[in-house]
């Protein structure tokens, strides 16, 4: 007899073995503090797409440390709040 997998199940098993293996992830809050970035900055970038993130609820984003770091390296995000500095 063999066991009929419920496609929900089944794509949330997918879903989790895939973010298992593509490294850490944080919460906003947690990649302001390990970054020492305003929380509303972050929040900024990542509703600008400044930072790629993750959408996991209404109100909750996760994000790369790696990604974060690239934004800060590439000015794409900086410390400060408000937008980066444009050249003129």
């Amino acid at each position: 007899m063999t066991r009929r997998v419920d496609p929900e199940h089944a794509i949330v098993a997918r879903l989790q073995t895939a973010l298992d293996n593509s490294g850490e992830w944080l919460s906003l809050a947690d990649a302001a503090r390990r970054f020492d970035i305003p929380l509303a900055t972050l929040a900024q970038a990542v509703r600008e797409g400044r930072v790629p993130a993750l959408r996991v609820q209404a109100r909750r984003w996760l994000v790369r440390p790696a990604a974060l770091s690239a934004a800060l390296k590439n000015g794409g995000l900086n410390r400060a709040r408000g937008r980066p500095k444009t050249s003129v």
